[in-house]
């Protein structure tokens, strides 16, 4: 994958995040069950921590 307006260290590092990160498809039943979960849990101050919601594989 090359990017623009990007320098050699740059591309390195975003090539090593893109293997790292599996990107999984989603349809829109799946965003709209996900937004209901994450409404339901700001009411109950319990969302998910951001860095909990990526797994590195």
């Amino acid at each position: 994958m090359k990017f623009t307006r990007c320098d050699t260290q740059s591309n390195c590092f975003w090539n090593n995040v893109f293997k790292a990160i599996e990107i999984i498809p989603l349809d829109e039943h799946s965003v709209d069950t996900a937004v209901q979960i994450n409404q339901a849990l700001k009411v109950k101050r319990k969302q998910i921590e951001l860095a909990d919601l990526f797994r590195v594989c």
